[in-house]
């Protein structure tokens, strides 16, 4: 980490201030970094401001490496008890002169420990963004409070952080699980897990730095839990059948967009040598592409069924098939990133036609068109042979794609390789991210 290029003129005039690792100290949080920058004083009020009078927020070093927090809202200095969002760790900065204490400080009749120690890992300096950002580490960042365990000098803190003496330890001693504010604790001894992963009763369950448990959430180590806060097995690794499914009909689509309706596609979706880019879908794009997926032979039970799935034979066949607006809405979100933002008392025109696809009444979209399947004139694309492949929060999809009508085969066996974005917390927990075909049409 390189400190010379953040050092700064200190300014005499002023409590100057400014985000240099000056000698062995380490900072942290996201903080800005500020050309001359310095703390100044506005009717009573204190201010982080650059050399134009421009006030900015977020944490602050000044010369003699104190630190200081300046609130999002209104860019002033923060007094108290400060959560920082970035690493869900509990900081008191002074109520006289907010100077971030450290060390063991008595608050309000009860004894707290705050981490004196620097330099502990958390953060790193982006040249880029030229801010601090969070790193997760087993170590408690410099400044924070130690809540439910051991502190270095062998003082026990509860889950509040505050110091447990002979008299409170008198007291009930917690264990297992406890619920305050809507959120779930788990306690050994008296000490609350935090910042880990902890098996019971055969489930794993992650605990935050606060110690709440998280739900339906992927954890800090990129795994997933669901509802109950307990580890789902297989969730990402595994693309189920009914997945796969829809998947098959997502680029199928897609894919046929670009070989068959190129002059469309083209307004549409970045054409480059046969690829997909999701960085430019556009709200009309995936306004089509929910038609085809209600309407139209892309149309897939995996995917969405209409609210009066009654209706027999394939519902793409029956213009009196309707679907919930909102649930539409979800559904295409979570395929393409982008909502289609159907509302009441729309019409949805596409490209070349004069009359509307569809209608949106209420919660209800219907059409006056459907697909027609395999007849003549159609042209339909499927794919095959699919193989899937997991890179993180990424699915890697290669296959081949065919498309053709009643009578031709138009496009036979063309390879592509897919990528999806895994995002687990979604109904339908793939995004699309980008398509190549490996050959030109």
């Amino acid at each position: 980490m390189r400190n010379q290029r953040l050092r700064k003129n200190l300014t005499a005039t002023c409590l100057s201030a400014t985000m240099v690792l000056a000698g062995s100290s380490f900072a942290f949080g996201a903080a800005q970094a500020l050309p001359n920058g310095m703390i100044v004083n506005v009717g009573g009020v204190n201010y982080l401001t650059d050399s134009q009078g421009e006030r900015y927020s977020g944490w602050f070093m000044n010369w003699d490496e104190n630190w200081y927090y300046f609130n999002k809202s209104d860019k002033t200095m923060k007094t108290g008890w400060h959560h920082d969002d970035e690493d869900g760790y509990w900081y008191y900065l002074n109520p006289s002169d907010g100077r971030m204490v450290v060390g063991w400080q008595n608050i309000d009749g009860k004894e707290y420990f705050f981490q004196p120690v620097r330099n502990r890992g958390n953060y790193y300096f982006s040249s880029e963004q030229e801010k601090w950002l969070y790193s997760l580490n087993s170590n408690v960042p410099y400044g924070a409070m130690y809540t439910a365990t051991t502190t270095p000098d062998g003082s026990m803190v509860d889950g509040t952080g505050a110091k447990i003496t002979e008299s409170s330890a008198e007291a009930v001693v917690q264990n297992g699980w406890v619920s305050q504010d809507g959120k779930w604790y788990y306690y050994e001894n008296g000490i609350m897990v935090s910042g880990s992963w902890k098996t019971i009763d055969g489930k794993s369950y992650y605990f935050g730095n606060d110690g709440a448990m998280f739900v339906n959430i992927v954890t800090p180590d990129g795994r997933y839990v669901g509802n109950d806060g307990a580890e789902v097995i297989n969730t990402i690794g595994v693309v189920t059948a009914e997945q796969q499914s829809a998947i098959e009909s997502i680029l199928a689509r897609e894919m046929e967009r670009v070989c068959f309706v190129t002059d469309v596609y083209e307004t549409n979706v970045r054409q480059v040598d046969n690829e997909i880019w999701n960085s430019t879908f556009t709200k009309q794009h995936v306004r089509e592409a929910a038609w085809d997926y209600l309407y139209f032979s892309y149309y897939n039970r995996n995917l969405i069924t209409p609210e009066n799935p009654a209706i027999p034979a394939e519902p793409y066949f029956n213009i009196n098939s309707f679907y919930d607006k909102d649930k539409v809405n979800e559904l295409i979100e979570n395929i393409y990133g982008v909502n289609p933002e159907f509302k009441s008392g729309e019409e949805i025109y596409f490209t070349g036609w004069d009359e509307p696809h569809l209608e949106v009444s209420g919660d209800r979209i219907t059409s006056q068109y459907h697909g027609m399947g395999n007849v003549d004139g159609v042209v339909t694309g499927y794919v095959e042979d699919l193989a899937f492949s997991f890179d993180g929060m990424r699915l890697n999809v290669t296959g081949r794609f065919s498309m053709d009508n009643k009578y031709d085969s138009i496009v036979k066996g063309l390879s592509f390789h897919a990528v999806f974005k895994v995002n687990p917390n979604n109904r339908f927990p793939y995004q699309l991210s980008f398509v190549r075909m490996d050959e030109l049409i």
